[in-house]
């Protein structure tokens, strides 16, 4: 019984040791929601962002514009920040106009493309996006529409020591479940085995009474056969 736990032991030790090596690596394939839509006076306007990030990455961020009329847009700005290190606010684009000064037709569709790049020493959280336009519906005396600057979440920074903490307490906590059920195993072999030598030792008790009750017997039948009285005859 002892082996056994000296080897459960053992088993766990080894476990924990390679740790650092049953981490998974970082998947490339990236979602990427859309994080901002807003469909009015016959603009669309949709941004799309992965979800998740880390330091260091770059990523893709898609811009759309589409019309359900003749429009002409005034000018279409996004910009998106996060922080560093020293809680500095950080402009991810050196510009934020998307569009300006362009008419879409009724059903056409604008797409535009950037490559935000994320300092080294940012922060874990969240990056923040920013939106405003300026539009008219073509045929309606110029009467110009406005989203003022609006703020939205795009892109979350993961925190690697975070994850890898996160994936420590997992393996540790899949170990615990392991030594628990070994000790549970371990707990049940010790009462059988407990259960079985009782047994024994009330079969030999058993025995040894049954020994000394015959024993008793042939002494006693001995005695009464010795002073057992003779016949007398008359």
């Amino acid at each position: 019984m002892k082996n056994k736990k000296a080897s459960a032991l053992m088993l766990t030790v080894l476990f924990l040791a390679v740790i650092s090596l049953a981490r998974p690596a970082r998947t490339d394939t990236v979602e990427t929601p859309t994080c901002y839509k807003s469909d009015y006076g016959c603009l669309l306007v949709e941004v799309e962002a992965p979800a998740t990030a880390w330091p260091g990455d770059t990523i893709n961020v898609t811009v759309r514009a589409g019309a359900s009329a003749k429009i002409h847009i005034d000018f279409i700005n996004v910009n998106f920040s996060c922080l560093r290190g020293n809680l500095e606010k950080v402009p991810l684009l050196s510009t934020t106009t998307t569009l300006e000064n362009v008419d879409l037709d009724t059903g056409s569709l604008n797409e535009t493309r950037y490559k935000l790049e994320i300092p080294d020493d940012a922060l874990p959280g969240l990056i923040y996006g920013m939106v405003w336009y300026d539009w008219y519906i073509e045929g309606t005396h110029h009467a110009h529409m406005q989203i003022f600057p609006k703020a939205f979440p795009a892109t979350f920074i993961e925190n690697e020591a975070y994850i890898e903490l996160k994936e420590d307490y997992n393996i540790l906590e899949s170990s615990y479940a392991t030594l628990e059920s070994n000790y549970t195993d371990l707990q049940g072999e010790y009462h059988e085995l407990e259960s079985k030598i009782a047994g024994e030792n009330n079969a030999t008790n058993l025995m040894y009474l049954f020994l000394i009750t015959t024993g008793i017997f042939v002494v006693t039948s001995i005695l009464l056969m010795i002073r057992r009285p003779k016949s007398t005859s008359w």
